[in-house]
């Protein structure tokens, strides 16, 4: 599915550069949703919040950047120690 496609894409680029995790409410400047769109030679991205609509796939796809990143959650105790 093409708003998969591009919502995993945007995922790495939130994650990665950002540093948070995009979610349903994130507010995401038309012009990176079109770049990321271009780049995957995607050209209807209109419905590309469609990704949302199932939640365990966000998580499922946060998982895998979080591998391919090498990247961990934050987590409570650390939250305590700061």
């Amino acid at each position: 599915y093409r708003h998969n496609k591009i919502g995993f894409a945007l995922l790495i680029c939130c994650i990665r550069y950002p540093g948070f995790v995009m979610n349903s409410e994130t507010d995401l400047p038309a012009p990176l949703v079109e770049f990321i769109a271009e780049q995957l030679k995607i050209k209807d991205y209109s419905n590309w919040r469609k990704y949302f609509s199932r939640e365990s796939t966000r998580w499922e796809q946060i998982s895998e950047v979080k591998l391919l990143l090498n990247l961990k959650s934050f987590t409570a105790e650390q939250y305590e120690r700061y």
